[in-house]
């Protein structure tokens, strides 16, 4: 690679091309020989279009309308269509909309706080389930199952079947008529305790009877019902892993995997099926070995269970591929199936296997970077206070000449391409500042970006991610962390989080940065730690608590746990409980915990992103740290983006967010 320095390098990916590069792919999934598909567009401010392939041509299937729902503010599974019935929720209005034929019909009113996920069209019954997020009263927003009539005018909001629990998701009707779905209730998140309960539907009075409890409790967290025929099956991690199992029509449960690996994701969106079934009945599943996803099918009804060498009974795990690293979001039809597929070195695409052929339907961005400047994830662990940690590291990667030029940029592929026991609890941890030896500046070694991810009950992937590519490219190596309570290596894993969070997950962070340095795979005196949302306030926690860091960036991250914790929305009202201690019970801890309160032992630059419209993190939080970092004399700078939320999803707020991040670093760490 020569001897150039490397923060000298250029780039062939600039800001601007990574904010407009593509698009955010979601949900795909057939209706008979129909595909649909979602597309999150930053040029178009950030609107959802569902788009639809049909018979070899792909067009949109709600023209104009940002197809999304506002649902635990997370959103996802904002549309649904069978039999040729599409109904989709419309943003920013929340309505409901029947959208097949040639004007859309309201299913629902505008502007009456009512918001709709989890759709399920029932055509021959009339019908369209939803959860409904009720925020037309004062006070905590109230969720329920109900049903809607595809007729509407639905002025009430549909009929409710369900009420009681504090959230609901996944409703799914068997065809004998018995309605399964998800409940849970606070302080629980979904991936703590969740329940599947299983009734009889009454399509004419809209009433569900013999309702019962199926799966989940306590300490188990049960999630995902499908039906094949009468037989239900759902994921539970009642073993430790979220493995598959069935519970027969009038029989009793059976395990069907014994992988010691996830086959779901927490459940923070709507939309997302991690299970799919075949034409014959066979099962699609995505476990999570190694810290990789790749989709397998599951073969064989006899008894035992799937697995590998001594687990490995009558049943068998069928690898689909090996190119995909990661994935998500599985369906099936006849033999086809469909999934949202992440690979080493290009995009995510939605991808169609089926016997003798692998088929690229879409790609969510062409190839923007030549193979030779791709930076490709390396598996790292390194001890932590409560074990292993786990990670992804991204050396600094251009091509062999001193003097990289920009590699020619393919042209954008066409839309169809063809192409081949309970958990313990962890001991408790006492937080303390990092103290971290002195490094001297070497220009042979890159500096590192650490990443913190959000969640914090969430997952980075080994997938190819331009947001990684656009620093690597620039000499930098990046660390992206799955620190303590990040999901993918088994409920304990989570659990180390429990009552340690501001504490482990900033430990394993240092851990990683200093573990690298000390190998000498990057520059200790050049390290920075980047993270939004939780991921944030990781990052906050480490400038606060620790000299390891010579600048860090947060992204709409949490300064101040009380606020949070009185100025939050419903899903997460109750987070905190967990990670923490209930308030205000813990309030001491709270205030212990909080970066706000400890600017004090800052010693670095920070700079803070925030969007103007966040529900989830409130901009008060962000502008009340800056306000106290610049008290304190530190460099600081705030940087707050109009019509943003929890997240930045228009391209010119995601170009001058990145062009501000780098140009801090390259004042910080390059000056």
């Amino acid at each position: 690679m020569g001897t150039t320095r490397y923060e000298t390098w250029g780039s062939p990916l600039s800001a601007q091309e990574l904010a407009v590069a593509g698009v955010r792919l979601g949900e795909p999934r057939y209706d008979g020989d129909d595909l649909y598909w979602t597309e999150g567009r930053p040029a178009e401010q950030g609107r959802v279009a569902l788009m639809r392939e049909r018979a070899g041509t792909v067009a949109e299937a709600a023209p104009g309308l940002s197809v999304r729902t506002r649902v635990h503010e997370y959103g996802g599974g904002a549309w649904a269509a069978r039999d040729g019935v599409v109904v989709v929720s419309s943003d920013p209005s929340g309505q409901l909309l029947r959208v097949d034929g040639p004007e859309p019909v309201a299913l629902s009113p505008a502007q009456r706080g009512w918001r709709f996920a989890d759709l399920r069209v029932l055509p021959r019954l009339g019908l369209v389930l939803a959860v409904r997020e009720d925020h037309s009263a004062p006070g905590e927003p109230v969720n329920t199952l109900v049903a809607l009539r595809l007729t509407g005018p639905n002025d009430d909001g549909g009929t409710v079947l369900a009420a009681g629990a504090d959230f609901y998701a996944c409703p799914e009707l068997s065809e004998g008529g018995h309605l399964a779905w998800m409940q849970w209730r606070h302080p629980a998140m979904p991936w703590d305790s969740c329940l599947i309960v299983t009734g009889r539907l009454d399509p004419q009075r809209l009433t569900v009877a013999d309702s019962v409890v199926v799966a989940g409790g306590p300490r188990e967290s049960a999630v995902h019902p499908l039906w094949r025929g009468e037989d239900l099956l759902f994921c539970s991690d009642r073993s430790g892993f979220s493995e598959l199992y069935v519970r027969p029509s009038g029989g009793d449960m059976v395990q069907l995997t014994r992988l010691n690996a996830d086959l779901t994701e927490p459940f923070w969106v709507f939309g997302r099926r991690p299970l799919a079934l075949t034409g014959n009945g066979d099962v699609v599943i995505r476990p999570r070995i190694d810290g990789r996803s790749r989709p397998m099918l599951l073969h064989g009804t006899g008894g035992g269970g799937c697995g590998f060498g001594a687990h490995s009974h009558a049943r068998e795990c069928l690898p689909l591929t090996a190119e995909i690293v990661d994935c998500d979001s599985l369906d099936a039809s006849g033999d086809r199936i469909v999934l949202l597929a992440e690979l080493e070195d290009v995009p995510t695409q939605i991808v169609e296997l089926a016997p003798g052929r692998r088929r690229v339907v879409r790609s969510a961005a062409p190839r923007v970077l030549h193979p030779e400047w791709v930076s490709h994830a390396e598996a790292v662990s390194w001890p932590g206070q409560a074990g292993e940690v786990h990670g992804w590291f991204y050396a600094p990667t251009r091509p062999l000449s001193v003097e990289p030029s920009p590699p020619p940029v393919e042209p954008p592929p066409p839309l169809v391409e063809l192409v081949e026991t309970p958990p313990h609890e962890p001991p408790p941890v006492e937080p303390s500042s990092v103290e971290t030896p002195p490094h001297e500046p070497s220009p042979a070694l890159p500096p590192l970006i650490v990443v913190s991810h959000g969640g914090p009950t969430a997952f980075s992937s080994s997938g190819f991610d331009l947001g990684v590519q656009f620093w690597t490219t620039r000499g930098f190596a990046v660390l992206d962390v799955n620190y303590s309570g990040s999901s993918g290596y088994g409920r304990d894993y989570v659990e180390r989080l429990r009552g340690q969070w501001g504490v482990l997950d900033v430990s394993d962070c240092v851990a990683g940065a200093l573990f690298l340095a000390e190998t000498g795979r990057v520059d200790g005196s050049r390290l920075a730690i980047r993270g939004g949302s939780a991921g944030g306030y990781t990052t906050l926690r480490a400038l606060t608590t620790s000299d390891a860091f010579a600048a860090g960036c947060s992204r709409y991250g949490i300064g101040d746990l009380a606020a949070l914790a009185v100025d939050t929305h419903k899903f997460e009202s109750r987070y905190l409980d967990g990670l923490l201690g209930p308030w205000p019970e813990s309030s001491a801890l709270y205030a212990e915990r909080s970066p706000i309160n400890h600017v004090d032992a800052l010693s670095c630059p920070m700079l803070i992103l925030q969007g103007a419209d966040d529900k989830v993190v409130p901009p008060n939080q962000a502008e009340t740290m800056a306000r106290a970092v610049a008290a304190k004399g530190l460099e600081v700078e705030l940087i707050v983006f109009e019509g943003e939320g929890h997240g930045f999803r228009r391209a010119d707020t995601i170009e001058r967010a990145l062009e501000a991040e780098l140009a801090f670093y390259e004042r910080v760490l390059m000056g």
